[in-house]
């Protein structure tokens, strides 16, 4: 009854973010994100639709959380995008243990709420980075028969109608996915050492220098 007022615009512009995600039953989720060209989001959707293939990061420089490449199967799909490009918008553990398709599908509905924060990125072109093919599969179809992922991927059609989205799902390994480390807690950025001098008594007496920690 409602199809016939349910639009999409295939000609929606590209979002300039490549979003990838993650659950792990160590932890809980993780969602990463990292900024590139509207051409080169383009051409790598272009490059990651073939049959088989999966996506691959740039290893040129070598990264604290980069792990060891495993075979696959398939033609891999090199980005210009290392794991450092990538940073971390949403860590947080579990509140209850789950099959691990369920934890992956609301890793993807958690991505998908991150980015209709923003009116901005509403009525856009998505790449999401998944590394579980069976939840990729099914919120690429939009349904399932599967019950334990059944709810989230309700929830992932709901969120891309309410904000206009067009969501490409690509395959990436865990050993390349950027969110594989929040999913388990791990969350590294560099922050300033906290100070109780007042932002008042720092104008007047500024400190020489502040050391940063690596976290």
């Amino acid at each position: 009854m409602l199809c016939p007022y349910l639009e999409g615009d295939l000609t929606r512009p590209w979002l300039p973010t490549i979003v990838a995600s993650d659950a792990s039953q160590v932890f809980g989720f993780g969602v990463s994100v990292a900024q590139a060209p509207e051409n080169v989001v383009r051409n790598i959707s272009r490059s990651a639709a073939r049959p088989g293939s999966f996506v691959r990061l740039d290893r040129s420089k070598p990264y604290i959380d980069d792990e060891a490449m495993r075979p696959r199967s398939g033609s891999a799909c090199c980005i210009p995008l290392s794991k450092a490009a990538f940073i971390t918008v949403i860590s947080a553990q579990a509140k209850h243990r789950s099959h691990s398709g369920a934890l992956e599908a609301t890793a993807v509905t958690l991505a998908l709420r991150w980015i209709l924060r923003s009116k901005k990125r509403h009525s856009r072109r998505v790449v999401l980075l998944v590394d579980a093919k069976a939840v990729l599969h099914a919120a690429a179809k939009g349904r399932t028969s599967a019950p334990t992922i059944l709810r989230e991927i309700r929830r992932v059609a709901a969120y891309s109608l309410a904000g206009d989205l067009l969501i490409r799902y690509w395959y990436v390994p865990s050993e390349d996915n950027p969110a594989d480390a929040p999913s388990r807690g791990i969350v590294r950025r560099w922050r300033r050492r906290p100070s109780a001098i007042s932002w008042r008594a720092r104008s007047r007496f500024p400190l020489r220098a502040e050391v940063p920690l690596f976290r």
